[in-house]
């Protein structure tokens, strides 16, 4: 009888994917007869208990659990002290994968970011499939927390409005030629008043 094997590959540059491939060897013992199974894209994240958090360092490997769209590629302070990502453009989409609720809900999201300067005392929109809140940002790294309503069954999804931005060389701060909006650093989803 054969001995079955199994191994999971993941994107390069990616240290945790929320998403793997399951490689499967029918028979480690005799290639001549295995057979290959590839499997995928297999969800690496269960779905959390109703009074569970879930809290992602943005711009630290575990933000691979995140399905992000208008952010830069992973960055860090000079110091390395902070890690984040930049939102570039007027707006971003943050998916926490596999995270769907049982029932319709509500959830309280805590975020921390800091504007570029041409944000700064602007308003941020954040909207969910069911619910749209504002947070006017202040100058510097700052926490806030707003609830949104999420639907069942599908992965909670947050869209940011930015009123602005624009690009460091247009400013004549450096050459980056990126739109910047708003700096990223962490982001929590908290369903423990879920009702």
């Amino acid at each position: 009888m054969g001995r079955e094997a199994a191994f999971f590959l993941f994107p390069p540059d990616e240290d945790d994917p929320g998403d793997i491939i399951k490689v499967t060897l029918s028979d480690q013992k005799d290639f001549s007869v295995t057979t290959l199974a590839v499997s995928g894209y297999i969800k690496k994240y269960g779905a959390p208990g109703s009074t569970d958090a879930v809290s992602v360092d943005i711009g630290g490997p575990e933000d691979a659990r995140l399905l992000l769209t208008g952010f830069s590629t992973r960055e860090s302070s000079a110091d390395g002290s902070i890690r984040f990502r930049w939102a570039t453009g007027p707006k971003s989409t943050i998916v926490f994968r596999d995270l769907s609720l049982p029932k319709p809900g509500h959830a309280a999201v805590t975020f921390e970011v800091a504007p570029f300067e041409v944000n700064t005392d602007k308003v941020m929109t954040i909207k969910s499939a069911l619910s749209t809140t504002r947070v006017r940002l202040k100058p510097g790294w700052s926490m806030y927390t707003v609830t949104l309503d999420f639907p069942e069954e599908k992965d909670p999804a947050l869209e940011v409005f930015y009123e602005d931005s624009a690009t460091p060389k247009s400013l004549g701060i450096n050459e980056d030629t990126r739109e910047l909006s708003v700096m990223w650093n962490s982001i929590t989803l908290d369903y423990a008043d879920q009702p």
